[in-house]
């Protein structure tokens, strides 16, 4: 087996959120928004079940307004209100995690006119992006740090702006052992956000703390 991102990484991640419970979605033959990479389908028939009287006006009402509320200049606040609201129609059913429905893709490129760029791997709850992960090869020059640098670049280009706007984790995964301040060596994260106060943090930390990877 050669030795590379996707060996020692990527295909590890994977394989772990389907034990998780993800299943993993192609992209041959998937509809999606590109303006967001949202999959409508999935979107819908999740919202449904989770919400049993919602009519399907309702949720295409929904829809539509998250299509609005990625157009903002907040880093997705609101959306992130919207989402996480608890009384109406729910976005995702938080008291019961196992009601939603999980995927994760690989290579869901984030375009816009000219300028695109592409997670290894994004994590699709309820048909919404939520989360991408991007993953680097054992001992790559600059590892974390690089990926570090190239999403706050992201952040900056109002062009991403809406793939911005809906996700709420980005991360950054190596392979590379390390000592930190505290001499522990363990695998090396850097876990970002958009909105959500207090959780725009910078960790070296096992991949069993972090959210979405809970055993």
């Amino acid at each position: 087996m050669r030795f590379n991102e996707d060996s020692r990484v990527k295909i590890p991640a994977i394989l772990h959120l389907a034990r998780l419970g993800y299943t993993y979605l192609s992209l041959k033959n998937l509809d999606w928004d590109e303006s967001s990479n949202i999959v409508p389908s999935i979107f819908k028939s999740s919202v449904a079940a989770i919400n049993p009287g919602a009519t399907p006006q309702e949720i295409e009402n929904a829809l539509t307004q998250i299509d609005i509320f990625l157009d903002n200049e907040d880093i997705g606040k609101q959306f992130y209100e919207f989402f996480t609201e608890t009384s109406g129609l729910k976005i995702i059913d938080f008291e019961d995690f196992n009601r939603n429905s999980f995927h994760v893709v690989t290579e869901f490129t984030c375009k816009k006119d000219d300028e695109e760029f592409r997670p290894d791997v994004t994590l699709i709850i309820n048909g919404l992006p939520l989360a991408f992960i991007d993953v680097k090869k054992p001992n790559n020059r600059d590892g974390i740090l690089a990926e570090r640098n190239r999403i706050i670049t992201r952040f900056r280009n109002p062009k991403f702006k809406r793939f911005i706007n809906i996700a709420q984790f980005m991360r950054s995964l190596g392979h590379t052992n390390f000592n930190c301040r505290c001499e522990l060596t363990v695998p090396s994260v850097f876990v970002l956000t958009s909105f959500v106060p207090g959780r725009c943090v910078s960790t070296v930390a096992p991949l069993s703390s972090l959210p979405f990877f809970a055993v």
